[in-house]
């Protein structure tokens, strides 16, 4: 699996994109694994829409982090760390709805020296 997102510890995270959800209202969050440890993704996660189109729902999803944020997501010895992420949607209803995202990896780099 080729690294779906390429993240150097101290630079702004934003990625955005297009997910297909049924009708309700959304909710999201990002759940990592390294090392067969499982984290949150420490980023904001976003949901705005739907938008139909075609009988689809899209919704915008945006995955952002400021630089103060991802300069603790430091390596060791500069080395790369690989994480594979997924996202979990779940809805509002009584029952709710819960979906996971196929998975996508993280490519997690040192910064660069100053």
């Amino acid at each position: 699996m080729s690294a779906a997102l390429n993240i150097v510890a101290g630079d702004t995270v934003s990625y955005s994109g297009v997910v297909i959800l049924p009708a309700g209202t959304w909710s999201a969050h990002c759940v990592a694994a390294l090392d067969d440890e499982a984290f949150e993704l420490d980023v904001a996660l976003g949901l705005v829409g739907p938008s139909q189109e075609n009988g689809k729902f899209d919704w915008a999803i945006v995955l952002s982090a400021p630089a103060s944020r991802t300069a603790g997501w430091n390596t060791v010895g500069g080395a790369k760390k690989a994480a594979v992420a997924r996202i979990r949607f779940a809805d509002d209803s009584p029952t709710p709805v819960v979906t996971t995202s196929a998975p996508f990896s993280v490519a997690i780099s040192g910064a660069p020296p100053a």
